[in-house]
C-alpha cells in the first residue's frame, strides 16, 4: 500500500476542530512534503470519523481515585462558585421543562454526580417539591455539603455515576447529570448511558450537560487531572444507541472560560 501524508501526520498536525490536517515534514519517518509545501488539508466526515475514532483510543481520563481526590480537596470552593453559577436561566429553563415532563411519572430524581447538591436543590424548592429525590457523588465532602443543603429533602449517597446497582430497574422518573462524564472515558460514557436508561421508568426523562468539543480540557495550573471534552454527534449516538429518543441537544456558549457547554436532553423508550 502507497504510504502519503496522512500516514506520516503528527498528532499536532491534526485539528479536528477545524477539520483540517497541516501536511509538512516528518524525518523520524523519512516522509518529506513535496516542493517543501505546508498547506492546510480539509477532512471530509469519513476521514473525520476515522481520526476521532481512533485519537479516542489513544486517551483517557484520570482514575476514579485522582478524580475524588480532586473534589475532596475542593469540595468548598466548588460550593462557593456554584452560589453564583445556579442563578444562571440555563439551569431553571432545563428544570422547568423536566418537572413538566414528568408530572404524571412516578420515581424519584436522580442526580447521578450531585456536587454541592444545588441542582437538586433548585428543582425542590422551585418545581416540585413533592418529588423524591436521590443524589450521587464520589466525594464524602460532597455527599457531606449536599446533605447539609438538602436535609430531608433528599436522600444523598457516595456512588459512581457508571454504577447505579441501589438503584430497582425502572425505578426512576428521571437522571440528571451536570459536568461530569467528561471525567470518564468514552467506554465508561457508554456504561453510564446504559446504566442510566435501566434504572429509568419508561418514558423516564435524561438530563445531561458536558463540556463540547475534542481532546483533553485544559485546567491550565489549577490541576493536572486528564478530563475529555465531547461531540454533539458522539453524545447523541450514545444516547440513541442505549435506548433514548433524542428530544433536545443545544451547545451554549460560556463566557468566563473558552469552552462550550453541550446539554442533551432524552426520553426512555
Amino acid at each position: 500500500m502507497r504510504r502519503g501524508p496522512i500516514w506520516a501526520l503528527l498528532l499536532h498536525n491534526i485539528d479536528l476542530e477545524r477539520r483540517i490536517v497541516r501536511i509538512c515534514n516528518n524525518p523520524e519517518l523519512n516522509r518529506i512534503n513535496k516542493k517543501n509545501k505546508q498547506v492546510d488539508k480539509p477532512i471530509n466526515s469519513k476521514l473525520y470519523n476515522y481520526l476521532l475514532a481512533d485519537l479516542r483510543k489513544a486517551m483517557d481520563t484520570s482514575s476514579i481515585e485522582k478524580v475524588k481526590k480532586l473534589y475532596e480537596e475542593t469540595a468548598d470552593s466548588y460550593e462557593e462558585m456554584m452560589n453564583g453559577e445556579i442563578e444562571l436561566p440555563i439551569y431553571s429553563d432545563i428544570l422547568s421543562r423536566l418537572a413538566e415532563r414528568i408530572t404524571n411519572t412516578p420515581g424519584p430524581v436522580i442526580d447521578t454526580s450531585c456536587g454541592s447538591g444545588h441542582m437538586l436543590h433548585l428543582y425542590n424548592t422551585q418545581f416540585d417539591p413533592k418529588r423524591s429525590l436521590t443524589g450521587i457523588d464520589l466525594s464524602q465532602r460532597m455527599v457531606e455539603i449536599s446533605s447539609t443543603r438538602l436535609g430531608s429533602s433528599a436522600k444523598i449517597i457516595i456512588g459512581d455515576m457508571c454504577d447505579l446497582s441501589m438503584i430497582k430497574t425502572g425505578s426512576a422518573a428521571a437522571v440528571i447529570s451536570f459536568f461530569a462524564i467528561h471525567h470518564i472515558n468514552p467506554k465508561q460514557v457508554m456504561a453510564a448511558f446504559k446504566e442510566w436508561h435501566r434504572v429509568l421508568s419508561k418514558k423516564g426523562q435524561l438530563m445531561v450537560a458536558t463540556w463540547e468539543g475534542t481532546g483533553q480540557i485544559d485546567y491550565q495550573d489549577e490541576t493536572d487531572v486528564i478530563a475529555l471534552r465531547y461531540k454533539k454527534d458522539e453524545l447523541i449516538t450514545w444516547a440513541l444507541e442505549s435506548g433514548f429518543k433524542l428530544d433536545k441537544c443545544t451547545i451554549e456558549p460560556v463566557e468566563e472560560i473558552p469552552m462550550e457547554a453541550m446539554y442533551l436532553e432524552a426520553t426512555k423508550i
